[in-house]
């Protein structure tokens, strides 16, 4: 059972709503009751058996479904894409769309999502940017209701948002939106800031697609916001490149194939007791002796590259790239650098699993049809199994998020 400890507990329909979830990563869904009350709503609710998880008001919180269970506020199609089930958690606050939200509601808003968010792993992003604000007290259109970026994405969204749905709330402003996600509370749920974010004017533009990749069975939806940032949810794989030796930590690769991953996951094989470049694409993997095949160096080890290479370093140096192995890094498909404005290549990158998240640099580039690479340190920094040779996480259970054009710590930009 998942109750919220300091909402009054008020069923209506039925506790366990519309049954369990039928998967997806959990999501958090913002409405307005469209009305005056929180009176006024659970009559509506009751009526057409439209339970919300929760409904919230200036003075109190009401759970009417445990939110191990689907709620029934959203349009569900028949053969359509999953919306109440695909783990959405759904809030109603009392008020309207089209006006502004009261602040000691929205203040309560934002204290449940963080139980939300603790409780069900909810990352705190807007996937589909943030929801649109009223235009001269009317829909302003332009809503992003993109099936596969629900089904895969985890995060907060309006109902403006959900596909198969019509309703344009909550139209936060910018400042609403800004806040819900940002703010604290001690254990007492008291506000930590006092004062509400004010962020910048709300952007005319909503976000865009930059491409859909579906590998190993997960659809994952890129998309850029208006501010810049990049974000998807995918599965994680291991990437070993770049795991040198550096600082006396383990080499990938080794050339009695003892690394800590696999010659073959690089491309290379062992004939005749010497390591060659089975496939052509592994000559862009790993240096290269005078023989045009791997190079061995003392102690046995083969040095892989990644697309980051420090500068002042020499190419043919195993200490030129980011290290595997100490260094939390992630790997983009070419259609993130090839359609984003700001530059990739050592930017500031979050990874969040499990309610964890974790800050790394953009190091490596991977092929076109694949998504959702990790480093060996940064999957150790995240719980994930981080061997190259079996580690890793399947499903959608993964969100990154990148920001082209800033540096990540102790990294440059290095334009492609």
């Amino acid at each position: 059972m998942a109750k919220c400890p300091f909402a009054q507990w008020k069923p209506i329909t039925n506790e366990r709503g519309c049954g369990r979830y039928l998967g997806g990563p959990f999501k958090i869904v913002h409405h307005t009751t469209q009305g005056d009350t929180a009176n006024s709503a659970f009559t509506t609710f009751a009526k057409r058996g439209s339970d919300p998880h929760f409904t919230v008001d200036a003075k109190e919180i009401y759970q009417h479904v445990d939110t191990d269970y689907g709620a029934l506020a959203l349009k569900n199609a028949k053969d359509g894409v999953e919306t109440n089930r695909d783990s959405a958690v759904q809030i109603e606050l009392v008020g309207y769309a089209e006006r502004a939200k009261d602040r000691d509601a929205l203040k309560r808003v934002a204290r449940l999502c963080r139980w939300i968010e603790a409780t069900h792993g909810v990352p705190r992003v807007w996937p589909a940017g943030v929801p649109r604000p009223a235009k001269e007290g009317k829909d302003p259109g332009g809503h992003i209701r993109d099936a596969f970026l629900w089904d895969a994405t985890g995060g907060h969204y309006g109902h403006s948002q959900v596909p198969e749905n019509s309703h344009w709330d909550p139209a936060y402003t910018a400042e609403e939106a800004s806040f819900v996600l940002a703010a604290e509370f001690d254990e007492l749920g008291d506000l930590l800031v006092q004062n509400f974010v004010q962020p910048a004017e709300a952007p005319d533009k909503p976000s865009r697609l930059l491409a859909t990749i579906t590998n190993d069975g997960v659809v994952s939806v890129i998309m850029e916001d208006p501010d810049g940032r990049v974000h998807f949810t995918a599965d994680a794989d291991i990437d070993a490149d770049g795991a040198n030796g550096q600082n006396g930590a383990p080499w990938a690769y080794r050339a009695d194939d003892s690394g800590s991953d696999a010659l073959a996951n690089a491309g290379m094989a062992r004939i005749g007791g010497k390591v060659v470049c089975k496939h052509a694409w592994a000559r862009s993997v790993v240096l290269l002796d005078v023989d045009n095949e791997p190079k061995v160096f003392p102690g046995g080890g083969i040095a892989s590259c990644t697309w980051y290479r420090h500068s002042g370093k020499a190419k043919t140096d195993p200490s030129a790239y980011v290290d595997s192995e100490t260094v939390a890094y992630v790997v983009v498909p070419p259609v993130i650098v090839q359609k984003t404005q700001g530059v990739v290549r050592g930017c500031r990158a979050l990874v969040t699993y499990r309610g964890k998240t974790i800050e790394c640099v953009v190091a490596d580039k991977g092929p076109a049809n694949k998504i959702g690479e990790l480093s060996i340190a940064a999957a150790r920094q995240l719980g994930i199994p981080s061997s190259p040779r079996s580690g890793g996480v399947s499903g959608p259970n993964v969100h990154y998020e990148l920001w082209p054009g800033i540096p990540a710590e102790g990294f440059e930009l290095q334009p492609a």
